[in-house]
């Protein structure tokens, strides 16, 4: 989950409401074309769970395209797991700060 430097308004989608959060809803994994694709959704964590929105923040693909130093690249390096942590808690936050790095959002991984 991304906490938001700014939140999102979603206009006339969701009236009145400010969405603080972004989460990952669903990863796709291609293993034989080194493909990974994310969809994503605004929403709040008013007490630290995510409460989703009315809003998709879009969809991202990472994908390996045969050249050095592709984003495909750059993932593979944020997954190393130091052993204290959980291999999905590990590739979630991977996720995230792969969204940050490439700007896709402002924010801090929570």
């Amino acid at each position: 989950m991304i906490n938001l430097n700014t939140a999102y308004d979603p206009g006339s989608l969701d009236s009145g409401a400010s969405y603080t959060h972004v989460e990952i809803t669903n990863v796709s994994f291609n293993v034989e074309h080194q493909a990974i694709n994310l969809s994503l959704m605004y929403g709040t964590a008013p007490s630290g769970n995510f409460l989703q929105g009315k809003s998709s923040a879009g969809s991202f693909r990472i994908a390996n395209d045969g050249q050095s130093g592709t984003d495909w690249d750059v993932f593979e390096a944020l997954t190393a797991v130091d052993g204290t942590e959980k291999c999905v808690d590990a590739f979630t936050r991977a996720l995230c700060q792969w969204l940050l790095n490439k700007s896709h959002f402002a924010g801090t991984i929570v």
